[in-house]
């Protein structure tokens, strides 16, 4: 299942050599920090949609990316710790972990992947999305895309 949004997105495809690897990458580590990965100080972490957004986010310019990585935990069950275990050894400065979700925070993974997380890590653990709701949804898209760009702009604006 994905959204809508997400069936042409060129960020949500796979590259025909990564389906050679035959394995499913539990784990998508950012792409964009190969090479500076000790200049990272926070790791976003999330999972589906959002991950989408905020990387279109970072592609803009408006944010500055050297000290931000985001990695998408693309299983979240069974937790994949080892793979989580290897790119948190990639960035040896961190000062947060941060988990993003765009679902209420008792709908979304947050209250599976806290405890989780919180015993792998040494550093603050910190929540980025909308406090617990009885509904998942805002019911329109005007005030859905300003809540969504709070998220964006809360995550991605790193003081």
């Amino acid at each position: 299942m994905t959204p809508k949004s997400l069936l042409r997105n060129p960020r949500a495809a796979s590259h025909p050599a990564e389906l050679e690897q035959r394995r499913f990458l539990r784990v998508l580590d950012d792409p964009y920090t190969a090479n500076n990965g000790k200049e990272v100080e926070r790791l976003i972490l999330c999972t589906g949609k959002v991950a989408i957004d905020l990387s279109a986010a970072l592609e803009t310019g408006a944010f500055a990316t050297n000290r931000l990585a985001i990695v998408r935990v693309e299983q979240l069950y069974p937790f994949p710790q080892d793979d989580l275990l290897q790119v948190l050894k990639r960035y040896p400065r961190l000062r947060e972990v941060v988990w993003v979700q765009e679902e209420p925070k008792n709908m979304g993974a947050w209250m599976y992947m806290q405890p989780r997380l919180q015993a792998l890590i040494h550093t603050p653990l910190r929540y980025i999305g909308w406090p617990e709701r009885s509904s998942p949804a805002e019911g329109m898209a005007d005030v859905h895309e300003g809540n969504q760009k709070q998220i964006i702009d809360k995550t991605l604006n790193f003081d």
